[in-house]
């Protein structure tokens, strides 16, 4: 097994996220989980509550909500193509934040998206098994 062929993933795809169709013309642009941007922000959230986090009782709606602001801010880049009842619907971080706190099934498809190694790998795997 060829480690860089199997793992490399590409950093700016990552930081700056891929475009993923969703079907019937909607479209997301996800980075990945982890990217720098997105550990500052849950890094930066999470400091907020250090202490309930030390006793290891952080409650699911805190979890909950940290993981909805940092994926709105730092993973969910953008859309074209979303309507909600009938009607197009702007990315905005504000409109992100909404959607993936009132729709879950999209809160995971997009979590799952963003974790997606091979959505990552770009054509910059080829120019990195060439150094």
């Amino acid at each position: 097994m060829d480690i860089r062929k199997t793992y490399y993933t590409d950093p700016t795809l990552e930081a700056e996220g891929v475009w993923v169709e969703l079907g019937e013309g909607a479209r997301i642009r996800v980075a990945r989980a982890g990217n720098p941007a997105n550990r500052r922000k849950l890094s930066k959230l999470l400091e907020r509550h250090r202490a309930t986090l030390r006793s290891r009782n952080l409650p699911d709606d805190i979890l909950e909500r940290v993981t909805i602001e940092t994926m709105a801010e730092t993973i969910l880049l953008g859309w074209d193509g979303i309507n909600e009842d009938g009607k197009p619907l702007p990315y905005t971080p504000e409109n992100a934040r909404r959607l993936l706190t009132t729709y879950r099934d999209f809160r995971d498809q997009v979590a799952a998206i963003a974790a997606d190694m091979a959505l990552f790998k770009g054509e910059s795997e080829e120019a990195a098994s060439k150094n």
